[in-house]
């Protein structure tokens, strides 16, 4: 019988200080599949597990200024979040702690990736980029659209002009179509990395968006994945 994904990251975790994430994903997957190597689905189903266990308090989570993230077993009175700072990025706590400040990161984000997105769309497929969008995501954009504008999207329009309504998550759900895998090979960080950090930090975005608030750790956490994503973008 097959380990349970959790289980198998207990195993790697907790007789050791700090596990970096994208080997905690490799040796999992790997291990529950009974596997040489390990695709980006199955890595994505250990990662569901580990934000599973870290809402739980049985992990913590740790990011260091090059924006890698790192896995270790929670103890009692310890953050669930920290920040290995260098000397390089000048962190006022206060500031990160605050609703206000990871808004204004989001709009940065997304708008950095919608200029991203529709740049790499335009160059690669031109008039024809609408076809190349995952029509879910396309039908759920032109939804999006619709609410925002207050006018129906018109096909044929730019790819930037669509973007403009598109959330983290659906930038990530875009990463993720395996018929555009190939278009974000060349952009740091590596997309996968960028997927899965976009997909958590959607996580965020959606629960601010609903007026749950997150913790202390948790907005630092977003604000400072946020910093370092908007400065490997550039």
């Amino acid at each position: 019988m097959k380990q349970d994904y959790q289980e198998l990251i207990k195993s790697e975790l907790f007789d050791k200080e700090w596990i970096p994430q994208d080997m905690v994903l490799s040796t999992v997957a790997r291990k529950r599949h009974g596997i040489a190597r390990s695709g980006d689905k199955k890595k994505g189903a250990v990662l569901i597990a580990l934000k599973a266990m870290l809402r739980r308090g049985v992990l913590r989570k740790a990011v260091d200024e090059d924006g890698n993230i790192f896995w270790g077993k929670r103890s009692p009175g310890e953050d669930a979040v920290v920040f290995w700072s260098k000397t390089t990025i000048p962190i006022d706590l206060e500031e990160l702690t605050k609703l206000s400040v990871a808004r204004k990161n989001i709009a940065l984000l997304e708008e950095a990736l919608k200029h991203l997105f529709s740049d790499i769309f335009e160059k690669t497929y031109g008039n024809e980029w609408e076809r190349h969008i995952n029509s879910t995501t396309y039908e759920k954009l032109s939804a999006q659209y619709r609410t925002a504008k207050k006018s129906d999207w018109k096909k044929g329009g730019s790819p930037e002009e669509l973007l403009s309504v598109a959330g983290l998550k659906d930038f990530s759900y875009i990463l993720a179509d395996a018929e555009n895998r190939g278009l974000f090979e060349g952009i740091s960080p590596k997309r996968f990395i960028l997927g899965a950090k976009l997909s958590e930090l959607g996580d965020y975005r959606n629960r601010m968006q609903h007026n749950d608030p997150l913790t202390k750790e948790e907005y630092i956490f977003f604000n400072i994945t946020v910093y370092l994503l908007l400065r490997d973008l550039k």
